[in-house]
């Protein structure tokens, strides 16, 4: 017979109890193994995610994919009242209207919902190609019997002389003009003023690019702009907003307008360096004396001929600027191309300077 000392009596009353302790362990273990192989199964067969089970639906972004061309942008909506949208390759406007950069490729939009962790994506993919445009339909009038139709008359845009693109500095002429330069025509009349809204003339490749409530300038060349121009360009209007020569930036400031003030310049930039077209806007500060950068997004288009080329700005963003005397709808301005030609700046405006 073995004696047992009360140490070892202590012992085996420990190992008793750690043995019981480890028994149910393994037990809690064991059941909260089949509990999550359980939810997984009811998961992937059940069709329903455990937010949706507790009555919180996914997030989700819709669409989900799309495809868009350079300068096109897409309207995204999601389940949720309140997000912080995040975008890369562009911009999102609070509404969740995607603008893209000037940049191609394949791009991410985030929708982040507040006060919560839930977040979904879309992707976007980036071409360099011009919107198909939807089809429209013009209604038959309706006339009487014994009415005659009367023929609509068209009036034609008002062509620029092609070979008139000078120096900058002194406007003489210059050889070997870069292509995507030479101005043809433009919304703008020969007394300066401005159609944002234009309801004829528009190039038929603007049909279905034009949206309400958008501002447009656009522009047409006598010379395509090559697929990759090797020189830097930029294409851009200076708008006066109110008609009132002492407001904006005075007037014969800048080469582009000697006749009038302007409140804010819109143009596209294409750097060789980057091979990317940046959109912008500049809004005049009178106080400060200079120009400040616009923050709303600008919309670009520059068709398949490669010949008219336009800039959209939303018409508040317009009113805005103009104040409590300004007429956005009856603005005057100036449309000009420059371009460099042996590190020389030239450039051609319509309607010419005087």
């Amino acid at each position: 017979m073995v004696n047992q000392t009360p140490d070892s009596k202590v012992s085996l009353v420990l190992s008793d109890k750690m043995r019981t302790i480890l028994f149910w362990v393994t037990i809690g273990v064991i059941v909260g193994v089949v509990i999550v192989a359980l939810f997984t199964f009811l998961r992937g067969f059940g069709g329903q995610t455990l937010t949706e089970e507790l009555g919180v639906p996914e997030l989700v972004v819709a669409p989900g994919e799309v495809t868009l061309c350079l300068g096109q942008s897409q309207e995204f909506t999601v389940n949720s009242d309140s997000v912080t949208w995040v975008a890369s390759g562009g911009t999102m406007t609070e509404g969740g209207v995607y603008v893209p950069g000037g940049a191609v490729g394949d791009f991410i939009i985030e929708a982040q919902e507040d006060g919560s962790e839930r977040e979904s994506e879309a992707i976007v993919h980036i071409q360099m190609c011009t919107p198909t445009p939807p089809p429209t339909f013009t209604p038959l009038p309706t006339m009487a019997p014994t009415d005659t139709p009367v023929p609509v008359p068209t009036v034609p845009p008002v062509e620029d002389a092609q070979g008139d693109v000078g120096t900058y500095d002194s406007g003489a002429p210059v050889d070997g003009v870069p292509a995507g330069v030479d101005i043809r025509s433009a919304n703008v009349a020969l007394d300066l003023s401005v159609s944002l809204q234009p309801v004829t003339g528009i190039p038929d490749a603007l049909a279905g690019w034009v949206q309400q409530n958008e501002g447009i300038i656009w522009l047409t060349l006598w010379n395509p702009i090559p697929d990759a121009p090797s020189v830097y360009t930029q294409w851009l209007v200076a708008l006066d907003l109110d008609g009132n020569l002492a407001t904006g930036r005075p007037a014969g400031a800048g080469r582009i307008n000697p006749d009038f003030g302007d409140e804010v310049a819109i143009g596209l930039d294409f750097d060789p360096a980057t091979g990317v077209y940046e959109p912008y806007y500049l809004v005049w500060d009178s106080e400060a004396g200079n120009w400040i950068d616009g923050t709303a997004p600008v919309r670009f288009f520059i068709d398949d001929s490669r010949t008219v080329v336009a800039l959209a700005l939303p018409m508040d963003v317009l009113a805005q600027i103009a104040g409590s005397e300004g007429a956005p709808q009856t603005a005057r301005g100036r449309v000009a191309v420059l371009s460099y030609v042996d590190e020389q700046s030239v450039i051609d405006f319509f309607p010419d300077r005087p």
